[in-house]
């Protein structure tokens, strides 16, 4: 069974009142305490309200989650849910963003910084004008691991209240449905310390195998099953599920 409250701070920095309509923070969370200061402490001067869906924590990640928001005068949304699969549960988190007045929406995880090259109030105009049509953004993920700086990029900013929503097809490597028009998001960067905040990777492949293992045949899961499973040196299954990849026209 889920709740949900808003935790109103009284913001009346001009920054609070320049972006309160533009942008809002979504997180979703399960037992992050040793992240989650670091990642709502990097959106102190660019969002004013901060949405969570946390589902399941039994640590002190809701007090911390609260406690900073409320330093940092920033408006939290906060509902608490059960997990349910990645997909289904980052759609209930954009459902739950739906009930907040709040044009535009940057996902981050748990452990993710916001860092932008140019000031925050010249950012979020450039935000504003995003053409209309494009409710999906490309944004750059900068991942410290095993001390190698690596980029990637994944759709992590999207137009709020226009149907975004991940296809449950897909348990890992999450993807958005109906994707058209993109916009890519420049000038600023999401980044994480995967050694310092990420759990080993050898954990996060063997979760991922498990899920995949389960997931409807497609060749998007087989793919990624396969290069599970030769990070983890099973090359006979790897190659096994790269040739079933091969089965699927798309």
């Amino acid at each position: 069974m889920s709740e949900s409250f808003t935790c109103v701070t009284d913001s009346k920095s001009k920054l609070a009142q320049f972006s309160s309509k533009t942008l809002g923070a979504l997180i979703m969370v399960k037992n992050e305490e040793a992240s989650i200061q670091q990642t709502i402490q990097s959106l102190k001067n660019v969002v004013s309200d901060v949405i969570v869906l946390d589902t399941g924590s039994t640590d002190k990640t809701i007090d911390i989650i609260k406690a900073t928001c409320l330093k940092n005068n920033q408006t939290l949304h906060l509902k608490i849910s059960t997990f349910k699969t990645f997909p289904e549960s980052r759609n209930e988190s954009i459902e739950f963003a739906e009930t907040v007045d709040v044009e535009n929406l940057i996902m981050l995880d748990a452990g993710d910084e916001f860092e932008c090259d140019i000031s925050i109030s010249e950012w979020l105009s450039i935000v504003k004008t995003i053409p209309t049509g494009y409710n999906f953004g490309v944004v750059k993920l900068k991942w410290l691991e095993s001390n190698n700086l690596t980029e990637h990029y994944d759709i992590r900013f999207i137009k709020n209240r226009k149907g975004c929503r991940y296809d449950l097809t897909f348990p890992v490597h999450e993807k958005f449905a109906n994707i058209q028009m993109v916009h890519y998001m420049q000038n600023f960067a999401l980044y994480q310390n995967r050694d310092k905040y990420s759990e080993s990777t050898s954990r996060r492949i063997a979760k991922d195998i498990e899920l995949l293992s389960k997931a409807k045949p497609h060749s998007r899961n087989y793919y990624y099953l396969a290069q599970s499973y030769i990070f983890m040196k099973d090359y006979k299954n790897g190659f096994k599920y790269n040739l079933m990849v091969l089965d699927f026209e798309d």
